[in-house]
């Protein structure tokens, strides 16, 4: 159960297209194209960057929205493609990533490492269950966990999902479960 109002957990929300921006930089993965299909039809132009999976595509429904789309082959080669797209591009961008958590962690950083703050990016996640977990005790980021309670992939040890996310880290903190009972560690 996430508890509300804490300052450290990432605000997501529907992409709507920001007029006030000069230009415009979209990306996604998977799930999140239709995110960025409903941005195309509000935007004047926009380049967008989309890693497909299993093989879907979305350039032609997003082309039909004035974009310059470029479809990935993989998250990585968006992501290299995103910095050197984020290192040409001029002042009074706007961006927009949607995708699941893991997903908008890492363009986030990308983009903040390239000089964006919050206020010019907007985030859609598109998995909301699914949390990204970092193991407190062997430092193994756990991917897609729902629960309150998981096992760690690293170590093995039961983990409590707190609701504090590290933004550094780009994950919620796992501590061990069950660290009073002898001989659980």
């Amino acid at each position: 159960m996430l508890v509300t109002g804490i300052k450290s957990m990432p605000v997501y929300r529907p992409l709507q297209f920001d007029d006030s921006g000069k230009v415009h930089l979209a990306v996604a993965r998977g799930a999140g194209g239709d995110a960025l299909r409903r941005l195309a039809g509000a935007a004047r132009a926009c380049k967008v960057l989309y890693a497909a999976e299993a093989g879907a595509d979305l350039t032609q429904a997003v082309r039909a929205g004035s974009a310059d789309v470029t479809v990935a082959a993989s998250t990585a080669a968006l992501l290299q493609q995103l910095g050197h797209a984020l290192a040409s591009l001029p002042m009074g961008l706007r961006f927009y990533a949607a995708g699941d958590e893991d997903f908008l962690a890492e363009v986030s950083r990308v983009a903040e490492l390239h000089g964006l703050d919050s206020a010019e990016m907007q985030c859609e996640c598109v998995a909301p269950g699914a949390r990204r977990v970092h193991c407190v005790h062997c430092r193994t980021c756990n991917t897609a966990v729902s629960g309150a309670i998981a096992p760690c992939a690293g170590c093995g040890r039961k983990l409590l999902v707190r609701d504090h996310y590290s933004r550094r880290l780009a994950a919620f903190m796992g501590v061990m479960a069950d660290a009073e009972t002898p001989g659980a560690a």
